[in-house]
């Protein structure tokens, strides 16, 4: 499986989440029955929450990367997407225009999703776009 690949499967639990790694740099998931879930967009962006439900995440992930392309348990990988970026960041870099159709910005900045850039190995965060 390439780095940043999300393959499907069709007999995950959508209610499960696994918080059991070391957190990244968005930190723990602290929530009460809660864990992290994620997914990549375009390899360059890993969009992630932290819940007992994913709906707003999953809403954007299908936005994007297809209506069978739910969340996948677990954070983003702590090694490749190390950036913060914006919701407008992340629809320039990651291609979430289909998802800021669909859902609103409004929608994608307070559904407690949070967004993370792929770190350039030259300019590390400073050269990801504005």
């Amino acid at each position: 499986r390439a780095a940043g690949k999300e393959e499907f499967n069709p007999f995950s639990n959508p209610f499960s989440s696994s918080s059991n790694a070391a957190p990244g740099p968005w930190g723990a998931c602290t929530e009460r029955f809660a864990g992290w879930n994620h997914c990549v967009i375009d390899g360059r962006v890993c969009v992630t929450s932290c819940g007992m439900t994913h709906a707003t995440l999953d809403a954007a992930c299908q936005a994007v990367n297809g209506f069978m392309k739910t969340s996948t348990d677990g954070q983003c990988d702590p090694a490749i997407f190390t950036c913060p970026v914006s919701v407008s960041q992340a629809v320039k870099i990651g291609g979430l225009n289909a998802a800021a159709q669909v859902l609103g910005s409004m929608v994608l900045e307070k559904g407690g999703l949070s967004f993370w850039a792929a770190c350039d190995k030259v300019g590390g965060c400073a050269a990801v776009p504005d």
